[in-house]
């Protein structure tokens, strides 16, 4: 122990000793204090979750611009495609309704004259006033030369929504002086040689079995849709620029024949029903870009893969060259992502 002395005062000072390193190691090893401990626990605790939440971030991200987008992707364009159909098929349930409508009336013997104009009109008006999309009945026979057509009328002051019109000889004394065909007969067109490559079918129900072969108690069907599809004068505005131009509208057409009972099968109806298709893209029923984007589009097509419908109707037409002759563009004529869609 040293002792100084300093102006009259005395301070004392402690030096270290032997004694005093194993105090001096202890303090060196002191034990962290409880809150040391909290914070440094809160602080892993912390980090570590910093570290899984990134990481689970990372991988739902990767997977869900990948894998969970195209299936959900998927999943709305089938439900949209589903949509859409069933918005079709109620346009193209009135050819269907013809194609009943003159079956019922051949095989319950209400029309069974083929040249009857009013009972055949009567058989049809209903289904005219059904279905505004109903534009033409054509109606042929593959025993008479003979051929006539129901049409609607789209010209203002028209005294009767539909003309019967005939290339029979008496058109003129039972139709009047706006009942003779002049056109084309439809034993020449291209649509009566369809149906008469449909199945004949059997005098009791009109059912289509298979000939030449084991005897078959499923019907074969009687109809079929055209090839392709065609035009007809729009219903708003047919004739414009002081009848200098015509506007036309898509259509398709449903081709079917039916047996006259009691003809052993030798006298039967071909019929084609002309539908006009613009009702598919009506009340913007194709417009789904909140949901597709600007690139998607909703496209109606048949068989063939013409268009039917499109949103811009534009898109629908294709010019040839160099003839410049127009055609139903093609689902893979159009330019993007169509272009991987094909025939098959």
């Amino acid at each position: 122990m040293g002792k100084k002395a300093k102006k009259g005062k005395t301070k004392t000072w402690d030096y270290p000793s032997e004694s005093d390193g194993p105090r001096k190691r202890c303090l060196c090893c002191k034990k962290p204090s409880p809150i040391k401990i909290a914070v440094f626990g809160g602080t892993a605790v912390f980090v570590s979750w910093v570290v899984a939440v990134s990481t689970l971030l990372v991988v739902l991200t990767a997977r869900y611009t990948g894998q969970v987008v195209d299936v959900t992707r998927e999943r709305y364009a089938l439900a949209a495609a589903e949509r859409v159909r069933t918005q079709a098929k109620q346009v193209f349930d009135g050819a269907h309704a013809v194609r009943a409508a003159v079956d019922y009336a051949v095989q319950r013997q209400l029309y069974f004259e083929p040249l009857d104009y009013d009972s055949l009109r009567m058989a049809l008006e209903p289904t005219f006033a059904a279905y505004p999309a109903l534009r033409a009945v054509d109606i042929a026979f593959d025993a008479r030369n003979d051929s006539l057509t129901i049409r609607r009328q789209i010209r203002q002051g028209a005294s009767k929504e539909l003309l019967v019109q005939s290339d029979a000889a008496d058109c003129l004394e039972k139709l009047g002086r706006l009942g003779c065909l002049s056109a084309t007969s439809g034993r020449e067109m291209e649509w009566f040689r369809v149906g008469l490559g449909l199945p004949a079918g059997s005098e009791a129900d009109n059912a289509s079995y298979v000939r030449g072969g084991p005897i078959s108690d499923q019907p074969l069907d009687n109809f079929r849709w055209a090839s392709a599809p065609g035009m007809v004068a729009n219903e708003a505005g047919d004739i414009v620029e002081l009848g200098t131009q015509v506007a036309w509208s898509p259509a398709h057409s449903l081709i079917f024949r039916s047996v006259f009972p009691g003809t052993s099968a030798k006298l039967s109806v071909i019929g084609r029903a002309v539908l006009e298709v613009t009702a598919l893209r009506a009340d913007d029923r194709l417009d789904d870009s909140a949901f597709l984007g600007t690139s998607g589009g909703v496209y109606v097509c048949d068989d063939s893969g013409a268009l039917l419908a499109t949103l811009l109707p534009g898109k629908q037409a294709l010019i040839m060259s160099p003839s410049g002759v127009t055609r139903f563009r093609l689902a893979w004529e159009m330019a993007g992502w169509s272009s991987v869609v094909t025939a098959e």
